[in-house]
This record gives structure tokens, C-alpha cells and sequence, in this order.
């Protein structure tokens, strides 16, 4: 009877080292279920993990954001391209051609506005890459009004203009009284422009002239003449 007793009585040291192995395997499995996880979010099926073997970088005027004419060059350049056609957003596309060493001459779409031009390349495994390129094409020159001038019957007087861009919100003027050029900064398309002026007795001209961000500028040009004032009877 006590043999038996003896026999059931279990050593804890024992259930309690069961129970750090359990617990190590459960903690072991959880580490293998979070690293799975983990992989299975970087590396999706049917994505590439590595560069491709070769690419196609194209640019329009060096990388130049705006254009005022739509005469531009393309520069391409790309590490195993045979040869290469392009195209306008009208998808009317070149013959396949070699590459142009330096740049080739293109010409955008007609109007003004966000112009895109791609290229497709092939590598001589027949293997073929794609780029595009986007310039803005600003070929108007700002328009620029002369207003009337004010108190020009003495040498102290007012000129005021109003110049206005089809894309540009503020543009680079400067005001010019016969010689002497006056630097106005940028002045705001479409708004009226107010210089207070000093000339002497005489006929003069003023010029505005303003530049949009691509480099369109336009011009206006008026003659007026500071009259002599009359003397004032009271000092007669």
C-alpha cells in the first residue's frame, strides 16, 4: 500500500520542466509564424525584388521644367538600348531608330500647356523598356497694356500698365523713362501696375517690358509730352 502511494506521488520538478519545454516551443513557433509573416509581406508573388538588367532615362531640354518654343531636344540615355522610337501624347509614333549620341531634335504638340513625350527601347535579346518625359510649353508673350497717364501737365506724374500671361501668375517687369530703367520686381498678371515718375519739360517715352517664366517677354511703348504749366495770375 505505501509502494503504491509511493508511485503516484509525482515529482513537480518534473511537470515543471514539461512545462518550460511547452512553453519553449510555443515561443519557437511564434517566432517562425511572425518571420513567415513577415516575408510573406515584403515578397509578394509575381514582384520583382531586383533592378531590372536595364533601364531607359529620358529627359526634354536637360531636364528643364519650362519651354517656350516647342522645338526642343531629347536627351536619352540608357545602358543596352539597340534602338529606340518616340512619340507624342497623340500616339503617332517614329520608325524604330539608333539612338542619338548627344540629343535628337523634336517637336512637341501643337498649344500651349503640360506636354508628355515616350520612348520605347530595344535591347538586342528583343527585350524592350519605356520611359516618358513632361514639359511645360509656354510660347506666349505676355500681353501688356499702357493706361492713360495721369497729371502729365507738370513734371511730377503717374504711369500705370496691365500686363497679363496666359500661364504665368506673376511676372519680371521693369519700366523704362527714355534711358533710365526702373526695376519694378515681379508684378502680377492681370492687375494694374502704378509708378510715380519725375521727367522735365519735354516730350518723353516710357517702355514696359515683362518676362513670363519661360522667357517670353513682351513690350509697350508710349510718348507723351510734360506740357509747361501757366503762370498763376495771383504772381503776375
Amino acid at each position: 500500500m505505501v509502494q503504491n502511494l509511493a508511485r503516484k506521488k509525482k515529482d513537480p520538478f518534473a511537470r515543471l520542466a514539461k512545462f518550460r519545454q511547452l512553453e519553449f516551443l510555443i515561443a519557437g513557433g511564434a517566432v517562425v509564424a511572425f518571420v513567415f509573416l513577415v516575408a510573406a509581406y515584403f515578397v509578394q508573388p509575381g514582384t520583382q525584388q531586383s533592378p531590372p538588367d536595364w533601364g531607359v532615362n529620358l529627359t526634354i531640354d536637360n531636364g528643364g521644367a519650362m519651354a517656350n518654343s516647342p522645338k526642343v531636344l531629347l536627351y536619352l540615355s540608357s545602358s543596352k538600348a539597340r534602338d529606340c522610337r518616340y512619340s507624342n501624347s497623340d500616339g503617332i509614333w517614329t520608325d524604330f531608330e539608333t539612338p542619338a549620341a548627344d540629343a535628337r531634335q523634336w517637336t512637341l504638340s501643337p498649344g500651349d500647356g503640360l506636354k508628355v513625350v515616350r520612348a520605347v527601347c530595344r535591347a538586342s535579346d528583343a527585350s524592350e523598356r519605356s520611359a516618358e518625359a513632361s514639359i511645360l510649353l509656354d510660347s506666349t508673350p505676355p500681353e501688356i497694356v499702357l493706361l492713360k497717364l495721369s497729371g502729365v501737365t507738370n513734371s511730377e506724374f503717374e504711369a500705370s500698365f496691365k500686363a497679363t500671361d496666359n500661364i504665368a501668375r506673376t511676372l519680371a517687369c521693369s519700366m523704362n523713362l527714355d534711358a533710365i530703367k526702373l526695376d519694378l520686381g515681379r508684378v502680377a498678371s492681370n492687375a494694374v501696375k502704378t509708378k510715380a515718375l519725375t521727367a522735365s519739360q519735354g516730350t518723353h517715352s516710357i517702355k514696359v517690358e515683362c518676362t513670363d517664366d519661360a522667357g517670353n517677354r513682351g513690350e509697350a511703348i508710349v510718348s507723351f509730352t510734360v506740357e509747361a504749366l501757366e503762370p498763376n495770375a495771383n504772381n503776375s
